[in-house]
């Protein structure tokens, strides 16, 4: 998925050091334009996700699991970007966009538009780590990722 880097506001903040409820109701009040991103390592492996703000309003969602080549788009995917805020080692940043380029996302990423999203309270429900159980399954281990495979074979500590 390609989008516009744009202005950061914040970039690389643990999810542990901030109450991110409290910052997508604040984006929202003061009409924000642009994206948030979240990089997360949990027992599912590695996942991006990514929320899509026109106005202050949620109007895209983004989110794969690396590891597993699983992609979601729009409601769903928006579901998923919040049971994210739950897990302790990620990191989050913040872009700031044109409401224009915001535009040119949403319409070149069709798959990606959500259910406009004006307050918090309806996506509070999904700040849980079920949601995101039921869609990849509990079973650990059960698709290798590349990294847990060169882990095995000692060599962990190469990046990729």
């Amino acid at each position: 998925m390609n989008i516009p880097t744009g202005k950061p506001i914040i970039k690389n903040v643990a999810l542990k050091n901030l109450n991110c409820q409290n910052m997508i109701s604040d984006l929202s009040a003061k009409k924000f334009n642009g994206y948030i991103c979240i990089t997360i390592k949990d027992k599912f492996g590695y996942e991006d996700s990514f929320l899509v703000f026109q106005d202050g309003i949620i109007k895209g969602a983004y989110h794969t699991f690396l590891d597993k080549n699983k992609e979601n788009f729009g409601d769903n995917a928006m579901k998923l970007f919040m049971s994210t805020l739950v897990v302790q080692f990620g990191t989050l940043d913040v872009y700031a966009l044109t409401k224009e380029q915001t535009e040119l996302i949403l319409t070149f990423n069709e798959k990606i538009k959500t259910t406009p999203i004006k307050e918090y309270k309806y996506l509070s429900q999904f700040v849980t780590p079920k949601y995101r159980e039921e869609i990849i399954g509990t079973t650990e281990g059960e698709n290798e990722s590349k990294y847990d495979l060169f882990k095995k074979i000692g060599l962990g500590n190469i990046n990729i």
